[in-house]
């Protein structure tokens, strides 16, 4: 499948986003897409923020305005889960978006985003497209792709600045990274 297929179909709503995290960065890159008409799919262990997504509710507190402000519903349609089983097959997920802590205590912390990893891996394929929205060090890329072989890996930290409505997803240029031209220019597009 060809890169504008790949877009066409996500604008026509015969694909899925899936995004890892419902909290500042996954929420906020989720309502982004699903306000311009894709159709997402956030997974988060954090039931209440599960809950949340599901009854239409921005999972973060205090974050709806400035949401509204950057031009995303903070309540978009957006299907919810706490475990990778939770997605169904038929919504059709073609890439997944991980924004979780990689960082605690000032200290690089990876649990979170191999647990991501290896969920995807197991659940949809050794072959998935996974766009890593947090912060990470080479070390950490180097770790997911020895615990997973085959992951389709690209690393494009956010960098929203929110106190800000007009620095946002939308209008803030990315930065890409990844070993595989095919996956760069995938997630690119």
């Amino acid at each position: 499948m060809g890169m504008t297929d790949l877009r066409q179909r996500l604008l026509r709503g015969d694909a899925s986003l899936c995004f890892w995290g419902m909290g500042y960065v996954g929420f906020s890159a989720a309502a982004f897409f699903a306000s311009r008409g894709v159709r997402v799919v956030g997974v988060d262990p954090d039931p209440r923020k599960v809950a949340a997504v599901r009854e239409g509710r921005c999972p973060v507190r205090g974050f709806d305005a400035w949401l509204r402000a950057a031009g995303v519903d903070p309540a978009p349609r957006i299907r919810a889960g706490a475990l990778a089983a939770d997605i169904a097959s038929e919504w059709g997920v073609v890439a997944h978006h991980v924004a979780v802590p990689t960082e605690r205590d000032g200290h690089p912390y990876e649990d979170a985003l191999l647990d991501a990893c290896r969920a995807i891996a197991y659940r949809f394929g050794s072959d998935s497209t996974v766009v890593i929205e947090s912060t990470v060090a080479p070390a950490m890329l180097d770790a997911v792709e020895a615990a997973t072989p085959g992951l389709h890996l690209v690393a494009a930290p956010r960098r929203d600045w929110f106190d800000s409505p007009d620095r946002h997803l939308g209008a803030l240029p990315r930065i890409f990274g990844s070993d595989e031209t095919a996956a760069l220019v995938r997630v690119a597009d």
